[in-house]
């Protein structure tokens, strides 16, 4: 086959305080444009160095300058191995990067799910929904430096999704259809790998039943129809009291949301976009441009939906997984 391929994979909150490492959110801004990446795979062209990779969109610039860095060329390095192709085939690789690098919303992970997505699609879909998300979080491991599926899940499935690996199935949990997510990030870059290294090695079991005991009722909550419970018990205990530092003005913007109509705040991911959900329109509006001056400031802010949805396919012809 001949036309191009073209996957979508979505941003997302990864830890969302109270799950740190096993939940993520996949957003969906509610004027239904798209926020994430996009990667299209087709034929390269004749006499080309194959793969051919291209990478644009507005932060493409922030990428290796070598594509073998890259991590769409991880992915497609991978995906090799594993159906244990000889040689590289003469594809055409386009990465668009829409999301900020090194902003918590998952960058990386929307940039494999994509790819993979992608090349799997342009194979028939040889590997299985598992298999991929094995191999997506092999990719994300090489960023991030450990295997975690807070954003590969998400992005690649849609919706929230408790997900800590691949011995138990992705468990996806009920999101209020009145819960918006705001997103404000700021235009600095936070390493996942930075992040970990500012949290300690050990943790006293006080801190860890209590976080525990948080997740349980967070994920109770939101089962049982009680959204106030599960809005209370969005915290984080374990990542934020050591991250915070790394984002400046993080805590007078919580404290502002909290104050004025956000059920929740919090880092989303590594930090330094955070992210507030609130349950009224109006104030959700009010509160998004407050951030916008006072905390994302050269960077961004998005009102969102959660995307139930997760990675789809925009162009080329549609085949089912296996």
């Amino acid at each position: 086959m001949n036309e191009p391929i073209t996957y979508y994979a979505p941003a997302s909150v990864g830890n969302l305080s109270v799950g740190f490492d096993l939940l993520g959110l996949a957003l969906e801004p509610l004027d239904g444009s798209h926020f994430g990446d996009r990667v299209t795979v087709g034929v390269a062209k004749p006499g080309d160095q194959s793969p051919q990779l291209s990478f644009h969109g507005q932060y493409a610039s922030a990428l290796p300058s070598d594509p073998v860095e890259n991590v769409v060329t991880r992915c497609l390095d991978l995906y090799r191995a594993e159906l244990g192709m000889p040689a590289c085939p003469e594809l055409s690789i386009k990465l668009t990067k829409s999301l900020p690098i090194g902003s918590g919303l998952g960058s990386s992970a929307s940039s494999i799910v994509a790819a993979l997505a992608a090349i799997n699609q342009w194979f028939d879909n040889p590997v299985d929904a598992d298999g991929l998300l094995d191999l997506m979080s092999k990719a994300e491991c090489g960023v991030s430096g450990e295997k975690h599926f807070d954003n590969i899940a998400p992005s690649y499935f849609g919706g929230l999704v408790l997900c800590e690996s691949l011995d138990e199935p992705p468990q996806f949990l009920f999101w209020p259809d009145a819960w918006q997510i705001i997103v404000a990030y700021r235009n600095t870059e936070v390493k996942t790998k930075d992040a970990r290294n500012v949290l300690p090695n050990s943790y006293p079991r006080s801190v860890l039943v209590s976080q525990a005991a948080s997740l349980a009722r967070f994920v109770h909550g939101l089962g049982s129809g009680d959204l106030e419970l599960a809005a209370r018990n969005i915290v984080d205990l374990v990542a934020e009291p050591y991250r915070e530092q790394l984002l400046p003005d993080y805590s007078q913007a919580k404290h502002h949301a909290l104050q004025h109509g956000a059920l929740a705040a919090g880092i989303s991911g590594s930090g330094p976009t955070m992210f507030a959900v609130v349950d009224h329109a109006e104030k959700a509006k009010e509160l998004a441009d407050w951030l916008g001056h006072h905390y994302a400031r050269d960077g961004f802010v998005k009102l969102c939906t959660v995307d139930r949805i997760g990675a789809r396919q925009l162009t080329g012809v549609n085949r089912e997984v296996h």
